[in-house]
Formats: C-alpha cells, sequence, structure tokens
C-alpha cells in the first residue's frame, strides 16, 4: 500500500478515477494499478479479460475512462489501429507506461494529438512496483525515471559494489521501504539479492543502467546477458539496436554461443517482416527510424504528425504530401517502383464489352466524390483506356520478372 499511496499522491490523481484495467492482476502493473490504485482511488475499475484494441477504444469512450497503464506494445498496438479518430478519447487524461520504455515517437503523439500524459515507471517485481518513476509533464524518453518517495538508488560497478560517477553503466542498486524482504524459503536467492553497503541493506536489480546529472536513471540491459568475447565485454541490446536500425529486422534477438578460442561468441536471431502491419507498428513505436510504406497505409499517420515523408518514388509528388521530394529529385534515378490496382476480365471476353466497361469504370472514377475518396485513401485516380492499362502491364511485367529472379523472390 505504501506503493500505492506514493503513486496516487506523485501524479495526483483525484478520488472516483475511472481506470482501464488490461495487465494480468498476477503482473504488479496490473495488480497495482488496475486493481489495488482504483480501490485506493474508490474509483471504477473498466475490466477488459484479453487484449483487443477495438473494444479497448469503445470501453474508453462508454465509460469515460481516465487514467490507464499498459505496456508500450499495447499503447502502439492500440494508437496505430485504423479508424481510431472516430472514438472520443477525451477523458483519457493520463497512461502509465511499464515493463519497458515507450518509445519517444508514441510520447510525442500523445501529447500533441490527444493531449494525454504518459507516465514512464519501470521497476522489477521485488520492489512492488513504484520506486522510480518520470515526473509527471518533465519525463524523459526511454527513462525509468526519478527515485520516489523514500528511495535510495545508485549506480554501483557489478563487480567491486563501487560507486560510479554519473553516465557510467553500472549495475543499479535500490534501498527503499516497498523493497522486498525477501524470497520465500530461499535463503541462497535472498545472499545473492541483498548487498548491505555502511549499514544499510540493498537489492540487487542485475540491470544495467546510468543516471544523469539531474538523478533520471535509464536501463542499458540485464547484467545476466552480457556476453564475454576474448575479455571484451558485448551488451546484445546495443548490437539489438544496431540491428533494429535495419528496415527489413522486424525482431532481433542477441544470444551468446560456445567458441573455442574467445569462450564466447555473438550470434543474432532474426525475424525479417512479413507484410505492412507489423512493420507500421514498429516504425511507430520507435522501433525502425525509418522504412518504405505506401502512401495508402501511411496516410493517417502522415496526417497524425505521427510519419513524416521523406521522399516518395514513382514520377509525381503525393498530394497529402506535396512537399517531399521525389526519389528522382534526391539524385536516386530510375527510382520508380509504383503500385497500381486495375480491373481485369476473364480472356476472351469480347472486345465491345471491354471498351464498354473500360468507358463506365473511366467516368466513374472521374467523378469528384470518387477521385476525392481515393486521393483521401493516398492514391492517384488514373481511369486509363484499355489499352493504356495493357501497355503498363506490358511495361511493367519484365521489370519486375526481372528483380523476382535476380533477388530469388519466394511466396511463402
Amino acid at each position: 500500500m505504501q506503493s500505492i499511496a506514493a503513486a496516487r499522491q506523485w501524479r495526483a490523481l483525484p478520488e472516483g478515477c475511472v481506470v482501464l484495467s488490461v495487465a494480468p492482476m498476477f503482473h504488479l502493473l496490473g495488480m497495482q494499478n488496475g486493481m489495488n490504485l482504483p480501490l485506493r482511488l474508490a474509483g471504477t475499475v473498466v475490466m477488459q479479460p484479453r487484449w483487443d484494441r477495438a473494444a479497448a477504444a469503445a470501453l474508453i469512450e462508454r465509460y469515460r475512462v481516465n487514467f490507464w497503464a499498459a505496456p508500450p506494445t499495447m499503447v502502439v498496438d492500440f494508437f496505430g489501429q485504423p479508424g481510431l479518430d472516430q472514438h472520443d478519447l477525451s477523458s483519457l487524461t493520463m497512461l502509465v507506461g511499464g515493463g519497458a520504455a515507450m518509445p519517444e515517437a508514441v510520447s510525442t503523439l500523445l501529447h500533441e494529438r490527444y493531449g494525454i500524459r504518459d507516465n514512464e515507471a519501470n521497476d522489477p517485481t521485488e520492489t512492488a512496483s513504484f520506486l522510480h518513476c518520470n515526473p509527471v509533464g518533465r519525463g524523459k524518453p526511454c527513462c525509468l525515471g526519478v527515485p520516489t518517495f523514500g528511495v535510495d538508488s545508485r549506480i554501483v560497478d557489478p563487480v567491486t559494489l563501487q560507486a560510479l560517477p554519473v553516465g557510467e553503466i553500472g549495475e543499479l542498486i535500490t534501498s527503499a521501504p516497498q523493497v522486498m524482504a525477501g524470497y520465500w524459503n530461499r535463503p541462497e536467492a535472498d545472499a545473492e539479492a541483498f548487498v548491505t553497503i555502511a549499514g544499510q541493506r540493498f537489492f540487487r536489480t542485475g540491470d544495467l543502467c546510468s543516471v544523469d546529472d539531474e538523478v533520471h536513471f535509464f536501463m542499458r540491459d540485464r547484467l545476466k546477458r552480457m556476453i564475454n568475447v576474448a575479455g571484451f565485454k558485448v551488451w546484445p541490446t546495443e548490437v539489438e539496436n544496431l540491428l533494429y536500425a535495419h528496415p527489413a529486422v522486424h525482431e532481433a534477438c542477441i544470444i551468446a554461443t560456445p567458441d573455442a578460442r574467445g569462450g564466447e561468441a555473438v550470434k543474432a536471431v532474426v525475424v525479417p517482416y512479413k507484410g505492412a502491419a507489423p512493420l507500421v507498428t514498429d516504425l511507430l513505436g520507435g522501433q525502425i527510424s525509418a522504412a518504405f510504406v505506401d502512401a495508402g497505409t501511411a496516410r493517417a499517420h502522415v496526417k497524425a504528425g505521427a510519419f513524416k515523408v521523406l521522399g516518395v518514388t514513382g514520377t509525381e509528388r503525393l498530394k497529402m504530401a506535396p512537399d517531399a521530394p521525389l526519389m528522382s529529385e534526391l539524385g536516386y534515378k530510375h527510382f520508380e517502383p509504383r503500385g497500381w490496382f486495375g480491373f481485369f476480365l476473364p480472356a476472351g471476353t469480347p472486345a465491345p464489352i471491354v471498351r464498354k466497361l473500360s468507358t463506365e469504370i473511366a467516368r466513374i472514377v472521374r467523378l469528384p466524390e470518387v477521385t476525392q475518396r481515393i486521393e483521401d485513401l493516398g492514391q492517384t485516380p488514373v481511369g486509363s483506356t484499355a489499352e493504356q492499362f495493357a501497355e503498363l502491364i506490358r511495361h511493367d511485367g519484365p521489370l519486375y520478372a526481372k528483380l523476382i529472379k535476380d533477388l530469388n523472390i519466394r511466396l511463402d
């Protein structure tokens, strides 16, 4: 309860707060923020037994939810869903992250488009969930926060336990009233988890962190994940971040493998992207910094200010981003990949029917309301003749056939 009282005071939460509870209650993020906190506030708990982003939007609107605690992956999924603008989310004023750092792009989107304050806090189960937290309205990206009430946290050398200066990476140790007394009937685990310094008992989190000159703590990696390559320390998170910068990488995990000469070697396990949906989600979440995305998929995020168009393939600028240059204007000649949609008929359809349908489809496409709707989807209406469309296919077919062959592209 000490943590709950401190969290309420820190975030200035009012009595009667309406809380969306989605995170599992066997996990501290859900138990503390989705159950204990609203009970303390004499508030209302809106429970969702299974994650469904569309249902969550409807629940927030229906019950006027004020507060929601969720991991960043859930937040990214929620705010990346199509049609979200059709819901009234104005009651949601605070969103608390946990389990991992909230991507900076998502924090900016929450604040600028929805007026929602995100308040990050990220602590191990052994500390009852409120050890560090960012000051409300003054948080730093990818930051654990500052020590909360009565908390003494330090960065030390994991071997010597000597305090390290500002900016250096070491193990985070902490002493606070909400830290557990110990593991149940596991004295050997207690001996590894706790250390006494100058008469004060500290919990060893196993987290590799750094602290800045404003006492904000930043997660860097886990101590147990360190890989020792011929005496050199390799932090997997640093390598994973480099891999995530590659636009073809969806997920990456760095592991250690035995090596006869160096003791250990670094191995990367990589999952490539399949389809635009996971790529857009990761781009929105800050997992990757840039990607090629079709205009229709990117349109809503460009309009919301979450995406910035750096360049356009093809031969014409986009109406939704008229200031974005063509790739050819940036110096990339013959960079003209394009996608198109067309109407096809069975082979052998009589020519008069083909001409009649082609003329009517072209007329419909040029109707102002249809043209506007197509442009709203980020596409460019053409309305070509059957002969013009056939010529386009004859032109593009060999180009893509060569690309497929040269790159050995196969359907999964």
